[in-house]
């Protein structure tokens, strides 16, 4: 184990949104310090085979205040949720942010898929695939709101993990679906991520100020 002479949280990733900017938001959600590593992409063939800093071989990489490094978006994203107490109460809570999560997280993988394709038919295809995805998803989302029992959110009275993750996935919608009407379709997601942001100063905070750059093709 690396011993993280920061003891602090370290987030590893490149300068763009990406797989990490869900991490990103919730180290802002929570308030706590973190260092924000971003790295461009003309150093990542240097630092890809350096298995003490990138133990999977791919990004993001959390290195913990004890210096344990972690792989794999979803996964450190719930670790923080359960160490930030952003992950609902009970264990129905916990399965419905799981489920909101591995949605968007399939919703996202395709989205990455389209901005990276320079094949125009592929892209038509995985298009189609992913407005059938975020259908069904969001009809599912405003399902789970309409039975928090009054609140907002996905689980509890307050703004979880799954929350988070649901504010980036609007935001990626909007780049790679320009003009798209779906906050329109579903209000209850909208009206979800406006009370998730102004949950928070210092997320929205970062979300007013923050630099979104694309993938350099």
């Amino acid at each position: 184990m690396t011993t993280n002479t920061t003891n602090k949280y370290s987030l590893t990733y490149f300068t763009i949104p990406g797989r990490g900017e869900a991490v990103r938001m919730t180290f802002h959600f929570a308030g706590v310090d973190f260092e924000d590593k971003r790295i461009e992409s003309s150093e990542w063939p240097a630092l890809k085979p350096n298995v003490d800093l990138i133990p999977c071989g791919f990004l993001p990489v959390l290195t913990t205040p004890c210096g344990t490094k972690l792989s794999q978006s979803c996964a450190i994203l719930r670790y923080l949720g359960n160490a930030f107490n952003l992950y609902g109460d009970t264990n129905i809570d916990r399965a419905n942010i799981d489920a909101v999560i591995d949605f968007n997280k399939e919703i996202h993988d395709n989205f990455v898929s389209i901005q990276f394709s320079q094949d125009e038919a592929q892209k038509t295809t995985l298009m189609a695939t992913v407005e059938s995805q975020i259908n069904q998803a969001f009809k599912y989302f405003e399902v789970l709101i309409k039975q928090n029992k009054g609140n907002d959110f996905i689980a509890g009275n307050k703004p979880s993990i799954g929350d988070i993750f649901l504010m980036e996935i609007v935001r990626f919608m909007d780049v790679i679906l320009p003009n798209n009407s779906y906050m329109k379709t579903y209000p209850l997601i909208k009206t979800l991520c406006e009370n998730t942001a102004t949950s928070s100063p210092s997320l929205k905070k970062y979300i007013d100020t923050r630099e979104l750059r694309l993938p350099q093709l």
